[in-house]
């Protein structure tokens, strides 16, 4: 099956990527897609723990399973004033 991954922010500038699609396994889930994530791009690694990521608009936990054609979006934690 096939999903669409949309990095924001840090996320965005250390993966060069704004958008990338991925092949994954029936019945993956979150944390799958990170560990996935994270073998193409390890620069990301350390941030991917501090994520938030929605599914279809809607924040989830890792446990959370990844059906055909969702939209993963990975939201590094905001600072600032």
């Amino acid at each position: 099956m096939k999903v669409k991954v949309l990095f924001f922010a840090s996320l965005k500038d250390i993966s060069g990527e704004s958008t990338i699609e991925l092949e994954l396994k029936e019945n993956s889930t979150v944390d799958s897609v990170k560990i996935k994530i994270t073998l193409m791009y390890p620069k990301l690694e350390p941030l991917l723990n501090f994520v938030r990521i929605a599914v279809n608009q809607e924040f989830v936990d890792a446990e959370t399973v990844i059906n055909n054609g969702d939209e993963l979006a990975f939201l590094p934690p905001v600072s600032g004033g």
